[in-house]
């Protein structure tokens, strides 16, 4: 498994990413996010390293891997990192990861805009490719479906609608919501945050105020 992570971490060196770290292998104690120090640089990568076993019909339990081999990838300004992996987990047979990255907010205008999402999203697409020729990947899923057909012009036009309507729901939700309530999202900080809520909020018509009449219920 090491030497699969090994090279995708050399594949990752090739792309565009701003920061490739070394193979990263813990085991033990230093695999268990609730015992490192809360400083400790790769704690949100031992967080995301936790597995999830079913309890009955409806129930989930997180799982402490007791090790991790993977690589973290700080992508680009605006995007959350990729942190890819490879655990062993208590009672279970083989090695298994998953994660998750959002590489929305990388078309903030301030951090490059629509180019830099897209290079965020297609440096992401092509190292998991490499998992994938590599053999240690299973499944994606890309609300942005670049993963399904390759289309790079029809996924800048829907992170174009995504910001608009995300910008429109937190825009409303910050009026409101009660005296002393923070809205944090990271469409906040875009400069032309006002042009995207009036663009989003003619498209949600209606469904914001469903949104209202639910949150006011």
């Amino acid at each position: 498994m090491r030497r699969a992570i090994e090279a995708l971490r050399d594949r990752a060196r090739d792309l565009p990413f701003q920061e490739v770290s070394d193979v990263i292998d813990r085991k033990g104690n230093a695999a268990d996010f609730n015992k490192v120090s809360k400083n400790d640089p790769l704690r949100w990568f031992l967080i995301q390293a936790q597995g999830i076993e079913v309890v009955g019909e409806v129930g989930i339990k997180r799982v402490i891997p007791t090790r991790i081999i993977g690589v973290e990838l700080r992508v680009g300004e605006g995007c959350e990192p990729t942190n890819l992996m490879l655990c062993k987990y208590p009672d279970a047979p083989g090695w298994s990861g998953r994660g998750f990255t959002k590489t929305q907010y990388a078309s903030n205008p301030a951090d490059g805009g629509i180019s830099n999402f897209l290079r965020c999203h297609l440096s992401v697409v092509a190292i998991l490719d490499k998992a994938k020729e590599l053999g240690i990947l299973e499944e994606v899923s890309d609300e942005g479906h670049l993963w399904e057909n390759r289309d790079a012009k029809a996924l800048s036009a829907n992170v174009g609608k995504w910001n608009e309507m995300m910008a429109a729901f937190v825009m409303w939700a910050k009026d409101a919501a009660p005296p002393g309530t923070t809205v944090v999202s990271g469409i906040s900080v875009f400069p032309n945050v006002e042009h995207l809520d009036a663009e989003g909020a003619k498209k949600l018509g209606n469904l914001a105020e469903h949104f209202k009449d639910m949150f006011e219920t």
